[in-house]
């Protein structure tokens, strides 16, 4: 037999104290070093643990401190992981304080973690007590942000209440704010009860938020029932509704649409409004003043946000389908992540498809399912 080297010894694995990196992180927040703390992480090798152990101390930090929990929150890296430290810290946050929980979030610069942490409290201050939480929610100073978190305190409760939702709007709001909100809780409908929600659309004046909530109908349906979604479009009149609720069916179809381009353009034939999809609501940033003009580049991607963020609340199908026909340059993998997050609860199947085709590397998109279907 052939003399063989041996092999080199293997070096010893380096053994991690669970307890040691906690303490560890723990004196960092203690020194309001929250940067470190999260670096008190970096020794545990394997990702998954490094991420329990993260999530472990999140939850702890929350129950002692849920403002420094939220500092904690902020400073990690977009992604699924800093949304389940959001949403951990802010329902925290709402069990000691609800006025400063929703002031805090409300306050947050970025609209994408200030739509997580808008819903978490809204969902949490909604589990109490949903007319409690809209009344909290309206009393606050008018201002566009009020206005959104009412947008998405409705939507909400229209999951597991959509005729109180419905009779509470009717009931305290007027005007257009209550035909926004009236909105917000028809996109939400549509995910699931789409013929609640066409009798929310029946409701709404014949303008630019009624085809997109008749797009949003006809898109999520016709995954759902496709005989039952054509057979209800044969029964609308033609022109707006009609041609609506078609666009929609067509891209939940994955047909391509020009009347569904046209209609996000707000160029949609006989369509007396070209207002932005503002109208209807939207956690995106305020309009920058022209008085002050930013570089085309950033304006484009502030634009680029405001769109994604405004779709999202209202339908994560058509929000998928944004991200489908946008550059690969211009999508992020927090914006797909956020979208498989809205629609897996109403409609798994059409989601799970849909992330199959978007790009998102393999394994971040098993550890996404697996996280969503815990």
């Amino acid at each position: 037999m052939p003399w063989v080297l041996p092999a080199d010894p293997m070096p010893p694995k380096t053994v991690v104290s669970l307890t040691d990196v906690l303490m560890r992180a723990k004196a960092r927040v203690a020194e309001n070093d929250v940067t470190g703390a999260l670096r008190a992480f970096a020794v545990i090798e394997d990702s998954s643990e490094r991420a329990d152990v993260r999530d472990e101390f999140i939850a702890t930090l929350a129950n002692e401190d849920p403002s420094q929990a939220a500092r904690v929150a902020l400073a990690m890296p977009a992604g699924f992981g800093q949304s389940s430290a959001l949403d951990v810290a802010a329902r925290s946050l709402v069990q000691r304080n609800a006025d400063e929980a929703l002031g805090w979030a409300l306050a947050l610069p970025e609209p994408a973690t200030r739509y997580t942490a808008l819903q978490s409290v809204t969902d949490q201050m909604l589990h109490h007590d949903p007319t409690a939480a809209l009344e909290r929610v309206a009393a606050l100073p008018p201002s566009p942000r009020r206005d959104d978190a009412l947008n998405l305190a409705a939507a909400r409760w229209a999951r597991t209440g959509p005729e109180a939702a419905l009779r509470w709007v009717r009931g305290k709001l007027t005007g257009e704010l209550s035909t926004r909100v009236t909105t917000s809780i028809g996109f939400e409908l549509a995910q699931t009860t789409p013929q609640a929600a066409i009798e929310v659309a029946a409701t709404l004046p014949r303008a630019r938020g009624r085809w997109l909530l008749l797009a949003a109908i006809g898109q999520t349906w016709v995954a759902q029932n496709s005989q039952a979604a054509f057979e209800w479009i044969k029964t609308l009149p033609p022109g707006e509704e009609h041609d609506a609720a078609l666009a929609g069916a067509e891209t939940g179809l994955g047909t391509a649409s020009t009347r569904y381009a046209a209609l996000l353009r707000g160029a949609f034939p006989g369509e007396p409004s070209r207002e932005m999809i503002g109208q209807v609501g939207g956690l995106g940033p305020p309009p920058v003043s022209s008085a002050v003009p930013l570089p085309p580049d950033l304006e484009a991607e502030r634009s680029r946000r405001r769109d994604f963020e405004e779709l999202l609340l209202m339908s994560p199908a058509m929000a998928a389908d944004w991200l489908n026909r946008a550059p690969a340059s211009e999508r992020t993998e927090e914006m797909i992540e956020r979208v498989a997050r809205a629609w897996l609860p109403h409609n798994p199947i059409a989601a799970e498809a849909w992330l199959s085709q978007i790009f998102l590397p393999f394994d971040r998109r098993t550890q996404l399912l697996r996280e969503l279907r815990r």
